[in-house]
């Protein structure tokens, strides 16, 4: 009778002993996200080499761990070999603050109260030896909120003098910071762009990454360059924008998404970099976007439609 192998978890020396994939030059997305959850401490080495290799075949540079801690669910022992395996792809890993899925619940019922309670979750994450180790790693690139910020809830001028005054605790406590969220696109581009200029003040927020909002309905390719333009002109090289790379759907109140089509993702690429080229000099390439998510809707291991689009992604790499 055969024998199943024992799957081998992922540790540092099982990346230090696996070949590395090379990676383009000029990937279609410079990073994307990676959320994690249960199933993802489960994994063997050998699923994660795959993915890995397959971020850095579509010429992925950076990768963001969405958060550390979700709720009860301790997603730690996953960052160091990351690191590693992102260091050894010339890759860099942002890695996401614990989170409590009752963020949006709390800052409808009570604003202050909520904000309080992430500064203290931050506090005690900071103090702790693996935070201290995974900011020292070579391959860190900063610490992302996973607390999304949109522009209802914080829009009234006493709420984001608010929030403003907590980002300042936070980047206090945990730098670089960066943080983001999204438009529900009740107000215009202009207004947008003063309030996360206002919000990333003071040089407070490293990087601000803003979802274009395409996939899940929030925003349209037709307006979406002049929020682009604005966004990037008062926030200048802090400004990443994120593609959304899925195609929302499900009934009212259940989000459910599949995969885009490649067409409309390459669009939404052309427009970001196209925005962030016309600032000035340093950016007069363009520089290439972020996008949720390579690993969700875009790799051959999410299924058909994902490895579908996953080739077009890497081919527009190849090119």
């Amino acid at each position: 009778m055969q024998r199943t192998p024992r799957p081998v978890r992922l540790t540092r020396r099982s990346l230090l002993a696996a070949p590395v994939a090379a990676r383009p030059r000029h990937g279609l997305f410079r990073g994307t996200f990676l959320q994690p959850w249960a199933r993802h401490l489960d994994w063997t080495a050998a699923q994660w080499e795959e993915l890995l290799d397959a971020l850095a075949a579509a010429g992925c540079e950076e990768l963001v761990l969405q958060w550390c801690r979700y709720d009860e669910v301790d997603y730690a022992p996953l960052v160091g070999p990351l690191l590693e395996g992102v260091r050894r792809r010339h890759m860099r890993l942002a890695v996401g603050l614990p989170y409590e899925s009752a963020w949006w619940r709390r800052i409808g019922e009570d604003a202050p109260a909520a904000l309080e309670a992430v500064v203290n979750r931050t506090r005690a994450f900071a103090s702790r030896p693996e935070a201290r180790l995974w900011r020292r790693h070579p391959a860190f690139a900063g610490w992302y909120l996973p607390e999304e910020i949109d522009d209802d809830h914080w829009w009234p001028a006493p709420r984001r003098r608010m929030l403003a005054e907590a980002l300042d605790r936070l980047a206090g406590l945990v730098r670089p910071l960066w943080a983001g969220g999204f438009t529900n696109r009740n107000h215009a581009a202009a207004e947008l762009a003063a309030f996360w200029h206002a919000l990333a003040a003071r040089r407070r927020l490293e990087r601000v990454l803003v979802q274009d909002g395409i996939g899940a309905g929030k925003m349209t390719m037709a307006a979406w360059p002049a929020y682009l333009e604005a966004l990037r002109a008062r926030l200048g090289r802090r400004l990443e924008v994120v593609v959304e790379i899925f195609e929302a759907g499900g009934a009212e109140g259940e989000f459910r998404a599949v995969p885009a089509p490649a067409g409309r993702v390459l669009a939404q690429a052309e427009l970001a970099r196209r925005a962030t080229g016309r600032a000035s000099s340093a950016w007069a390439s363009g520089r290439a976007p972020l996008c949720f998510s390579l690993p969700d809707y875009a790799v051959p291991q999410a299924g058909e439609a994902a490895a579908r689009l996953y080739e077009a992604i890497r081919q527009a790499a190849a090119r």
